[in-house]
Order: structure tokens, then C-alpha cells, then sequence
């Protein structure tokens, strides 16, 4: 075998591996998919369940659905997006609204998805889902 045949069968290796631990995230965390304007693209089953939500009806909402109305109109919130815009990530303990008004603490990590040149074009939340928490880092 040549060197590339070898070096494409650990890529394609490689690219199975990826495959399976996102997969793995998937199923056993809560996942959201937004564009970085804060609408969101997907969610998946833990993600909705969690909220209490279907797919339709929170695919093309903006995040701020799941924050309280005056953080969402805070300067902090817009500052949350503008710093995902550069590419940043952003993790800790969070407070959301769910259906209803149902209030949920939860451990997060925001992260942008990274494409060619660099480019951020998506967001992604990764989540616990976290009991008894008393105090936030930021009111999500």
C-alpha cells in the first residue's frame, strides 16, 4: 500500500471516530444548534424534553426564548452573542426558562463551530442538566 492509501485510511479512521463521540454527546446531552445570530437551527430529543418543547416550535426562535425578558434585553446578553460572534466559547452554570415558565438550572458550554478559514457559522450548547443550584455565574 502506498503512503497515501495509508494516510487516507487514517483520516477515514479518524472521521469514524469524530462520528462516534458526537454521536455519543448526542445521546447522552442535551444539544442545541443555533445560527450566530442566535436563531435556532436544531435540538435534539434530551434538548426538547428538558425544555418541554417541540422541535417546530422553537426552530427559527431566537435563544432569548429560554432567558428571562429583561436579561435577554440586557447589555450582557447582546455582549453573550458578540463574544460567540468571535469565535469564544462560553461554559458554566445557567439559568433558563423552559414551557410554561418552568425554571431550569443547568451546566453549559456554548461553543462555536469552527468551518473553513475559520469562519464561525454556528453555534452549539452542550448541557447537564444541574438540581439545587442556588446562585448562577450568568442569569440564563
Amino acid at each position: 500500500m502506498s503512503w497515501f492509501g495509508r494516510k487516507n485510511d487514517n483520516q477515514a479512521s479518524e472521521l469514524q471516530d469524530y462520528k462516534g463521540q458526537v454521536a455519543a454527546i448526542g445521546r447522552s446531552k442535551a444539544v442545541i444548534e443555533f445560527a450566530l445570530d442566535g436563531k435556532i437551527l436544531t435540538a435534539n430529543e434530551s434538548f426538547l424534553k428538558t425544555m418541554g418543547y417541540a422541535l417546530e416550535e422553537i426552530r427559527g426562535q431566537h435563544h432569548g426564548i429560554f432567558v428571562d425578558p429583561a436579561y435577554r434585553r440586557s447589555p450582557d446578553y447582546r455582549m453573550f452573542w458578540e463574544k460567540l460572534g468571535r469565535g469564544e466559547n462560553e461554559a458554566g452554570e445557567f439559568k433558563e426558562i423552559g414551557k410554561g415558565g418552568k425554571e431550569i438550572w443547568l451546566q453549559a458550554s456554548y461553543y462555536c463551530h469552527p468551518r473553513c478559514r475559520g469562519q464561525v457559522v454556528q453555534g452549539r450548547e452542550i448541557r447537564d442538566r444541574h438540581h439545587g443550584a442556588e446562585t448562577a455565574q450568568r442569569q440564563f
